[in-house]
């Protein structure tokens, strides 16, 4: 699969992604929701889907575990950004309205 291919699966799985996100989250805030709660259960709920993809990723807990370690300062400066990026999505599409 050459380079372009690639690409334009990455973005179509993305896309693919965020599409059913953003109907939830719009559909949730219509009917009454507030925004922290849905913030709340859309971060809980990923959790485990993360935690999951990491450690098959990382080939098991203790691998994942070493990997921490050795990149905590990494993992303490992404993580309050990956939140607030999170936290952000979701109010952006909480407080606009759709063209």
């Amino acid at each position: 699969m050459n380079s372009r291919s690639k690409g334009l699966l990455i973005i179509l799985a993305g896309v693919l992604c965020v599409s059913p996100d953003a109907v939830l989250v719009r559909y949730l805030s219509e009917n009454g929701a507030r925004p922290w709660t849905i913030i709340f259960w859309k971060l809980l709920l990923s959790i485990p889907i993360t935690a999951g993809y990491a450690l098959y990723e990382a080939g098991g807990f203790r691998q994942l575990y070493r990997s921490v370690v050795v990149g905590r300062f990494y993992y303490a400066a992404a993580i309050p950004v990956q939140a607030t990026v999170d936290i952000c999505f979701t109010l952006a599409f909480v407080y606009t309205s759709a063209a």
